[in-house]
């Protein structure tokens, strides 16, 4: 099912089987143009954080990749 224009979604990133990130969206768009959604400034997310609190951003990709990692929730 296509959700119409209006709608709240939940933009979801998948790496492999784990869940990386999770963010509320409103649908903007759906068209032959794709799909277009507005995410809010500080609306609710869930993204993978490592242990110490950091992010894939915060340190070299080689070290994140060895991480034990959690789903923390946040604001977009």
């Amino acid at each position: 099912m296509t959700p119409p224009v209006g709608a709240t979604v939940v933009h979801r990133f998948f790496a492999r089987d784990a869940l990386v990130f999770a963010r509320v969206a409103r649908v903007v768009g759906n068209d032959e143009r794709g799909l277009r959604l507005w995410l809010p400034n500080g609306g609710p997310a869930a993204v993978r954080l490592a242990a110490d609190g950091r992010g894939i951003r915060d340190m070299p990709f080689a070290e994140w990749v060895d991480q034990p990692t959690a789903l923390s929730l946040t604001r977009w």
